[in-house]
């Protein structure tokens, strides 16, 4: 079927477009919390997005947020979107059950996301649902990028006025941000401020395989906070079918199998299993399956 798969992320929004087996791959920038009118966010990164791919027609949208929306919010979203690429349904859904529906390919299941922030989902067999964390970056989002990337940066700066050992970070910082003195001049009031920190993950990881004690600590706290709100959406469900879904999995050494380690100890009754696709692709089944519509914020129909 053809369609349009959008992921809206903190740190950037892909749009997969596919067309009689054809595809192309756009992307754009990232929701902002801080953003006067979220959607307006939204129908610019989309429409930024779609501007430099090929203009093909599609019947069906499929779109993952990251963030909380009002209906009206959601609706004008869609509208943008479908007026955008011609569509005759749009599926909104938060980003936690894109995730979801691209691991497992809509089966019951806990599938925990890891990227910027951090959101775990559980679907039951009797289409109940339970979401734990996704809360944003002031308040939850714990064990993700910028909960590693903001503790590695404080580290640093911690280093630099003497309230902190020494560590790699210091010198990571200064190569990353510049002069760390005006650091938080210059980031307080940057929009892109929540990406900046998360980026510096990164280096957050050089340092821990070069053995910084700091930075180990700062990574295994990130996996125990993940462990604990995948414990925490599981709590209560008989035995699962468990995945994973985000871009901070991809750290092999310092979160997937360390996670995976203390969640096969600890949850001796989950039935572990590689995700199947990422949230661009649930994205795209959102877009082509109405048996997913019970998962969906909107259905939107021209």
């Amino acid at each position: 079927m053809n369609s349009l798969a959008v992921d809206c992320g903190q740190t950037g929004s892909r749009l997969l477009l596919s067309v009689a087996g054809r595809s192309a791959l756009l992307t754009a920038g990232g929701f902002a919390y801080a953003a006067a009118d979220p959607a307006a966010t939204v129908n610019g990164n989309i429409a930024d997005a779609w501007q430099h791919g090929p203009k093909w027609t599609v019947p069906a949208v499929g779109i993952g947020l990251t963030g909380e929306y009002d209906d009206t919010q959601l609706r004008t979203i869609a509208a943008a979107t479908a007026r955008l690429c011609g569509a005759a349904v749009v599926r909104i859904a938060h980003d936690s059950v894109t995730a979801h529906v691209g691991a497992l390919g809509g089966r019951p299941g806990m599938v925990v996301m890891a990227g910027t922030g951090v959101v775990a989902l559980t679907v039951g067999p009797d289409r109940s649902v339970r979401r734990v964390d996704g809360l944003g970056h002031l308040l939850g989002d714990d064990g993700g990028g910028f909960f590693v990337g903001q503790r590695a940066l404080r580290a640093a700066l911690a280093a630099a006025d003497g309230r902190g050992p020494q560590t790699l970070l210091h010198a990571m910082a200064i190569e990353a941000f510049g002069p760390l003195d005006d650091l938080a001049g210059r980031l307080n009031p940057d929009p892109a401020a929540v990406s900046r920190i998360a980026g510096f993950s990164r280096p957050a990881a050089q340092a821990a395989r070069a053995g910084d004690e700091i930075a180990v600590r700062i990574w295994q706290d990130a996996v125990a906070a993940l462990v604990t709100t995948s414990r925490a959406a599981l709590s209560g469900w008989p035995a699962a079918t468990v995945s994973w879904a985000g871009a901070l999995f991809d750290v092999a050494d310092l979160i997937r199998e360390p996670w995976l380690r203390a969640m096969r100890e600890q949850e001796p009754r989950a039935v572990f299993t590689t995700p199947a696709g990422d949230c661009l692709g649930g994205a795209r089944l959102l877009a082509e399956r109405d048996d997913l519509d019970h998962l969906c914020r909107l259905v939107y129909r021209v």
